[in-house]
């Protein structure tokens, strides 16, 4: 799995993480994680991606909608 970006948010509860890359079959993946930091609930979905133009423009709009439901961006 070769990733080509990953940028994790935290609020004072929850993160939200999301990795452009590619899969084991080399298809180009938006892979996200959510969930609390204190305790063990959370998600994952993979969405494809058609190339990295429209992964990373997807990776800003993702951080477009962290940053208005009050996250920060921590890496």
């Amino acid at each position: 799995m070769a990733v080509l970006e990953s940028w994790r948010w935290e609020s004072d509860r929850r993160y939200y993480c999301a990795v452009l890359h590619h899969d084991l079959l080399d298809n180009l993946v938006m892979e996200r994680f959510w969930g609390g930091l204190h305790n063990r609930l959370g998600g994952h979905t993979m969405t494809p991606v058609a190339d990295e133009d429209a992964g990373r423009k997807l990776l800003h709009e993702i951080h477009k909608r962290r940053l208005a439901h009050h996250y920060s961006r921590v890496k």
